[in-house]
């Protein structure tokens, strides 16, 4: 079972299979919000306590549903280098799940 991180929207039903099929795995999900960033303050103590809320201490993604909000997702990058990030195209016919990039 692979971990998932989602700084995102809740997923549909249909979202978390077409996930499923890309990675391989069995997926479990930990929603973790990040509506209450102060930009005043630094990002990356906000970040982890936020994932120690959601997912609990100790626990390390395999794969990340980045945030829209940039500064948060580069500091996702560089907390979890080895997590793979995804993202998903919701212009595609059908919708697909893709690398997302991270620079």
């Amino acid at each position: 079972m692979a971990t998932v991180f989602n700084f995102s929207h809740p997923l549909s039903p249909t979202a978390v299979e077409k996930l499923e099929e890309m990675t391989g795995d069995d997926l479990a999900f930990a929603e973790i919000s990040l509506q209450r960033i102060d930009q005043s303050q630094p990002i990356k103590p906000q970040i982890r306590a936020a994932i120690r809320e959601s997912a609990g201490n100790g626990v390390a993604p395999d794969y990340i549903i980045p945030p829209a909000y940039v500064p948060a997702a580069v500091v996702l990058a560089r907390i979890y280098p080895a997590a793979k990030f995804v993202r998903l195209d919701a212009l595609g016919t059908p919708p697909q799940w893709l690398p997302a990039e991270i620079f």
